[in-house]
């Protein structure tokens, strides 16, 4: 019998659920809308895209975390994207660029109250 395999996470920084719509722009690939994301943590988000991003690519985000706060731009970069299973969609892992201070502030009042 073998014993199954289990995948440690080395993540930095605590995921939580946000499912939230947000908005992003690649101009790098003339690609922008709006897109679902999946969890999010003070290093970066995972979101849904309708077409593939290659790795290292700059994207800004707009995001916004509950009802009362504003909107946040921030920039981040492609670090995984895999697609989706029986989908035409990707699931894409980015990874913040020097997080706003107010965006820090925001999702770690975020993480606290979930």
């Amino acid at each position: 019998m073998f014993a199954k395999e289990r995948t440690l996470e080395h993540r930095e920084y605590h995921r939580v659920a946000f499912s939230q719509g947000i908005r992003f722009e690649c101009n790098q690939h003339n690609k922008s809308g709006g897109c679902l994301a999946y969890n999010i943590s003070e290093g970066g988000i995972q979101i849904s895209l309708a077409e593939f991003v290659p790795l290292n690519t700059p994207v800004r985000l707009r995001v916004k975390l509950n009802p009362m706060s504003q909107i946040c731009e921030q920039m981040g970069r492609v670090v995984w994207s895999k697609r989706i299973p029986y989908s035409e969609k990707y699931s894409v892992g980015l990874e913040f660029s020097q997080i706003t201070p107010r965006l820090k502030q925001e999702i770690q009042s975020y993480i606290k109250s979930h």
